[in-house]
């Protein structure tokens, strides 16, 4: 008797009476479906069985798409369920999609794919289109690209930089001779750190407000106020002095 098994975005079509594999495998894909901490451990074993079954009758070859596909969609919900506006279909897709074109590992792109939703309020959807417009505009040449927004997010996201200005900064780091984005992202850090501290080498009398970028006294001492009360951001200051700091012709200085 033919029989037609789907499971997720895999379809397997065959001329074997499969219906006693049928009923482990649905149970395989309803564990799957769970959203559970031991999720990776019970979804695995239910399809293992299922599978284990199937490859005896039909070998491995024709299951080997199954069982990838089985694991990773268990790995996603894992990794994503307490995550709202998780659409499983696309990311399990434009996951495989990064990982063909680019290289992406999976997991990494999954871990990617939570920071940036947990951080900025993402979607999803929202997120791989970042994550897949990074690698397309060549963000990911060192190879640090997930790793950075892993490392990174948080920083941006709390010192009140958007998703598209985190996106920004490291586009425009490397551009401008960063070796890579870790290198880009970390300039914003070590930013926010000096700015926070409010210092005199960069509010001081001889500090770099003054004296390179010729800001008067009344907009540094007004500069100082906002950073100290929190109604001037990092990202707030960034917009505003990097520019101007870049401008300036002094490596030393400008450092």
């Amino acid at each position: 008797m033919a029989e037609t098994f789907e499971l997720g975005d895999a379809v397997l079509k065959t001329d074997v009476d499969l219906t006693g594999l049928k009923a482990g495998l649905d149970d395989a894909e309803e564990e799957v479906d769970k959203k559970s901490n031991d999720i990776g451990k019970t979804a695995a074993k239910g399809i293992a069985a299922g599978v284990a079954g199937l490859a005896a009758i039909l070998g491995g070859t024709v299951v080997a798409g199954l069982v990838s596909v089985s694991e990773r969609a268990a790995q996603a919900r894992t990794a994503l369920q307490d995550m709202a506006d998780v659409d499983y279909d696309t990311l399990l897709r434009d996951a495989a999609l990064l990982e063909s074109r680019f290289g992406a590992d999976f997991e990494s792109t999954l871990g990617a794919t939570r920071t940036l939703m947990a951080q900025f309020g993402m979607t999803s959807d929202e997120a791989l289109s970042f994550i897949t417009a990074g690698f397309e505009r060549g963000l990911n040449t060192s190879g640090d690209f997930l790793d950075t927004i892993g490392e990174y997010s948080n920083l941006f996201a709390e010192g009140g930089a958007s998703a598209d200005e985190f996106f920004s900064l490291m586009d425009t780091g490397l551009q401008g001779g960063a070796l890579g984005t870790d290198k880009a992202a970390d300039a914003f850090k070590e930013f926010g750190i000096r700015i926070r501290e409010v210092g005199d080498d960069v509010f001081g009398p001889d500090g770099i407000l003054r004296w390179e970028l010729k800001m008067t006294d009344e907009e540094v001492s007004e500069f100082a106020d906002g950073m100290r009360d929190g109604t001037i951001s990092v990202a707030d200051a960034y917009r505003e002095l990097m520019p101007r700091i870049r401008a300036i012709n002094d490596p030393i200085a400008r450092n």
